[in-house]
């Protein structure tokens, strides 16, 4: 057993900062996508109808009560399935990184750990998270939001909508690689 104030107490990584805490932080995260969906889903919902259908609805209240009648729990819930792979990649890797940054910013500033560091310290572990988090999130949101906007659009036009998370997927991954291939040629 070491004394207090050993040289032990000095690295970033003996205070709960190897594996067990990168797990936790991840599972931490999981669990937080998955609260922020089954409580955000029905207002994403109604947001992004009153931002794509401009004057359909006279205001959120109106749209949620519409949706509701119109398709049910099913309806609020319209691109849940990407929105919870979102939700879950999106906060797992935030806290991961997170937690690995802000012992990396200790490192270099020579912080013992994470607590010892100050405000702009942990702004700056936040913000190099936040760029991996949003690497995943970005194409799961495109997939839901064209989900939740697609079955609007078709019920406007007296439609069944047809659109799955499959279908979408297919389309939005065909469109980037005809971007990637011949965005310098068309553009």
């Amino acid at each position: 057993m070491s004394p207090a104030g050993s040289d032990a107490t000095a690295d970033p990584m003996a205070d709960g900062g190897g594996t067990g805490s990168s797990l936790s932080d991840l599972l931490a995260g999981s669990l937080a996508g998955v609260a922020v969906v089954l409580v955000g889903q029905p207002l994403d919902t109604v947001k992004t109808k009153l931002q794509t259908f401009r004057g359909l609805y006279t205001g959120p209240a109106q749209c949620l009560a519409h949706t509701y009648r119109k398709s049910g729990f099913r309806g609020l819930y319209a691109g849940s399935s990407p929105a919870m792979v979102a939700g879950v990649a999106e906060n797992s890797v935030l806290f991961a990184s997170y937690g690995l940054c802000q012992r990396a910013v200790a490192a270099i500033t020579g912080a013992r750990d994470a607590k010892q560091m100050d405000a702009f310290s942990n702004a700056v572990a936040g913000c190099v998270a936040s760029v991996f988090s949003s690497v995943v999130l970005c194409p799961a949101e495109l997939v839901k939001i064209k989900l939740q906007a697609g079955r609007e659009l078709a019920e406007s036009r007296g439609q069944r909508f047809q659109g799955s998370v499959y279908r979408v997927t297919k389309v939005n991954t065909v469109n980037i690689i005809i971007l990637c291939v011949f965005g310098g040629i068309i553009g």
